[in-house]
């Protein structure tokens, strides 16, 4: 709960962040009046959109998940939904930064990886402090081996961004 929780706030602070790059706020309706298929920025608005909406029914089945068994199996699917729509909300995202002609050391193919390892390195950190946080002044109990996985999780995805930052580095820098 407390994952989508975060990935809920945190994908409403990204749409948030979108609305400078318009140019002109107020004729934000024309992007689904119109939209440029050409452009990245469509697909953003539309990941963005569909990832908070799928962390809004997502929580809410979470909160119900006790109820009835339907509740889990529904959860279940929703997991294999969830995951290749974070991956594509992250990808998009580093095109996007890839896609900018001024920025030499962005255009690489190693964006995408990049940013989805980022994203889950620094998505499982942000969890671990709200349930410390919560853990702290709310009374939760967080199982010991919860936290052995966080960590570990933590540890595997740094090692795997290391690896992406210094293999962008290498190339770029040998050359």
């Amino acid at each position: 709960r407390i994952g989508v929780l975060t990935a809920a706030a945190c994908i409403a602070v990204a749409a948030i962040t979108i609305i400078p790059d318009l140019g002109r706020p107020e004729r934000i309706y024309n992007l689904f009046l119109h939209p440029n298929w050409t452009s990245p920025l469509i697909w953003d608005v539309l990941i963005i959109l569909s990832y908070f909406l799928f962390s809004v029914v997502d929580l809410w089945l979470l909160t119900k998940a006790h109820l009835s068994p339907g509740y889990a199996r529904a959860l279940r699917v929703l997991a294999y939904i969830g995951l290749p729509m974070a991956v594509m909300l992250h990808s998009i995202t580093a095109w996007i930064f890839g896609l900018q002609i001024s920025r030499p050391w962005w255009n690489t193919s190693l964006m995408a990886p990049l940013f989805v390892t980022s994203a889950i390195l620094s998505g499982t950190a942000l969890v671990t402090l709200v349930a410390l946080a919560a853990r702290r002044f709310d009374r939760l109990e967080v199982p010991t081996q919860t936290w052995r996985a966080l960590c570990g999780l933590m540890a595997a995805a740094l090692a795997v961004d290391l690896f992406l930052v210094g293999s962008d580095y290498v190339t770029i820098l040998w050359g």
